[in-house]
Order: C-alpha cells, then structure tokens, then sequence
C-alpha cells in the first residue's frame, strides 16, 4: 500500500517563528472542535486543521479542505515544515495505520494518537488505571477478536506505536465525550434518542444499560487536558486516559436528560423501556456488550497532574448545559428521523410512524396491519374488563 511521502524538513527557527505549530488531523468533532478553541485561546500555537468541508479561519487557526486518508494531500502538509506536533482524530483500520505510522511519526516531534478507553476489559467494581487490562489481551471471544471492532483495532494500533523505534508518541483514552453537538445515551447517538423525541417520538431505552454505573466527560475538559500534553516532553511516550472520575448509572444521566426536556418543553417524552438492548435502535452488538453492559470507573489521576482541579466540571451541570444548549436551537423536522431506527422503535413499541410518512410498501401493510390488530386488542381487552 503506498504511504505517505515524507521528507525530513528543518526544524523551525523560533527566533522568526515562535509559535509552537500544531496538525490537528480530523479537528472537527466534539472534541477537535474545542482543542482548536482552547490552543488558539492560549497564543502560542499555530494550527493548522484539516477538514473535508470549506471552514473559516480565525486566529492562528488555519484550515485545509481535504480528505487526510489521501496520502498525496496530507503527504504535502507534512513536507511543509517539521510539525512540533500532530494531533490525530482520524479513524483508520489497523492495516492502513501499520502502513503510515512510520511517516507520522518522522512528521513531528511529538504525535498524538486518540484511542478510547472502549479498548479496557470489565474491571468490575475496580477503578480503572492506564495498566488495566485490556480487551485485546484478555478477551476469549474468537469470534470478537476475528474483527477489528473499534475496541480492538484501538488496542492493536496502540500496540503498534508500543512496539515502534520511535518513542514521540502519546496515546490518549478519553471515554464517552459529550457536548452540544454530541449527546449519547446508551449507546445511542442524539439523533437516534433526542431528536426523535423532539419530533414525539417515544424515547427506547432498556432496563440492561440503564443500572450499568458510567461516566461522561466534555468535549472542552478533553480539550484542556490534550493540551497540557502537547510540546510537553514529559507527555513522551505515555498514555493517559482523559475521563472523569464520577462515576453514576446510565439511569440517572437519562433523567438528567428529561429533567432539561421538562424544563424547556414543559413535558417529558414519552419513554419505552425494554429489557434488553436491541441494537437496531443504535449502537453495534459489541459495543453493548463489551462495553455499556461493564460498570464503568475511572482513575484520572495521571493526568490530573497536568491540569488544574477546576478541568473536570460537575458531569450533571456540564452535561445539562450541552443538553440545554442543543435543545433551545433545535427545530423539529421529520426529515430529520431515520428510517430504520423508527422502524426498529415501532416494533419495540407498537407506536409507529404514521403509514403516510413510512418509507417501503411492505413496511406501510405492516405497520398498518400491527396498527389494526392493536385496535382489536384493545377492543376485546375492553370488553373482558
């Protein structure tokens, strides 16, 4: 496979050049968005983010449109000048990363790989450290370690870098990052649960995932704690997980959730629970069941020795204010429902999409035909009580 087109560059004269200079690879998501804030806030970075939409400058933020698995276009940006360091949000297979490490790694002084900590196994009622096992090394699911499912391809890259000559790496675990653009619920995403619930779509959760203890930290708390690593030598060579340390369960962040929906709609929406998960409705199987099914706790004390106490807010008043923040500018559109998801909600519920707005002949007789045997059981049921 080809790989990038490196060629060694000298490093940068920081006499004429002081600013550290910062690749954010993929910089666009809940937490890309905020490290570019929080760098460009800080004024001793210049960065530069690729993205494969047209965006606006500001600051020492700088943009280049283009897909960063093009191994010619990102290629170039890396010949451009040695990078102080490289911040890299992009997904890859463990085969495309195994082929371009090398290149990324000879790119900058210090480069900086997202993992997760999906990558960990079930640690139980123990906190979890940075030399918790991992899934990878203990799992006994032949079938599961046949993939690369992103818990798994997460650790097999991690062990990729282990294993290099070149130590200039840091490997970062957050976990469940949130903000206004990113609410999760279980496994779902919010346009799997949220928005369908501002367009009165009944909210599925189930019973399973709902007593599991979690956390949730914000895209911003990543963010600061991302860049209190970066040209930070004693960073080198380390990984650190960026989570929060409370921990609660999956049920008290949903009535977090319909606590700001009362607040803001003057109802709740109306809520299904089921017994267990059923991942049509969002999320793949092994994310549930090597993950959201774990009980969930964190050790952040390694990198709380690089940033301030006041980094990690109160999870229920940041996540509360995310939600609040998306649910105040959100305007309903039905356009906005997945088809399958609502398919897969009716069947859970009973409570379909009305036949007009459902997607495929066959699902319309369905619906209509689930929709009039409901009726007749509601009807006897009347009549035997």
């Amino acid at each position: 496979m080809k790989t990038f087109p490196v060629k060694l560059v000298k490093t940068r004269d920081k006499m004429s050049n002081p600013l550290f200079q910062i690749l954010i690879l993929g910089g666009t998501g809940a937490m890309g968005k905020n490290l570019v804030h929080v760098l460009n806030e800080q004024g001793k970075f210049h960065i530069v983010v690729t993205s494969r939409k047209d965006r606006t400058d500001f600051g020492n933020v700088e943009y280049r449109k283009g897909d960063a698995h093009d191994v010619e276009w990102i290629g170039s940006i890396f010949q451009e000048r040695k990078w102080d360091a490289i911040v890299d949000f992009m997904k890859y297979s463990t085969i495309d990363f195994q082929n371009c490490v090398e290149d990324l790694l000879k790119a900058t002084d210090q480069y900086v790989f997202l993992s997760s900590s999906r990558v960990y196994a079930d640690a139980g009622e123990i906190k979890i450290t940075e030399t918790s096992p991992r899934l990878l090394d203990v799992c006994k699911d032949e079938d599961y370690l046949k993939t690369d499912e992103y818990a798994l391809a997460k650790a097999r890259q991690e062990n990729i870098l282990f294993c290099s000559k070149s130590k200039n790496w840091t490997i970062i675990r957050p976990y469940i990052t949130f903000s206004e653009e990113r609410l999760q619920l279980g496994t779902m995403e919010k346009e799997k649960w949220l928005i369908p619930a501002l367009n009165n779509r009944p909210i599925v959760f189930s019973r399973d995932i709902a007593d599991r203890i979690t956390t949730m930290t914000s895209g911003l708390a990543v963010a600061k704690c991302i860049a209190a690593l970066l040209v930070n030598s004693r960073a080198k060579g380390e990984v650190f997980q960026i989570v929060s340390n409370e921990s609660v369960s999956w049920h008290e962040i949903f009535k977090w959730y319909i606590d700001i929906f009362k607040e803001l709609k003057g109802v709740a929406p109306a809520i299904h629970m089921t017994d267990k998960w059923d991942a049509r409705l969002g999320g793949g199987k092994y994310q549930c069941k090597y993950d959201r099914l774990y009980n969930r706790s964190f050790d952040n004390s390694k990198i709380r020795q690089f940033v301030s106490a006041d980094v990690f807010e109160s999870m229920e008043v940041s996540l509360k204010n995310a939600a609040r923040k998306f649910i105040e500018t959100y305007q309903p559109d039905i356009q906005d429902l997945n088809q399958n998801v609502e398919w897969a909600r009716g069947l859970a519920t009973g409570d379909f999409l009305p036949v007009r707005e459902i997607v495929g002949l066959r699902r319309k007789m369905l619906a209509l035909a689930y929709k009039l045997n409901i009726i007749r059981r509601k009807r006897t049921n009347r009549l035997w009580n």
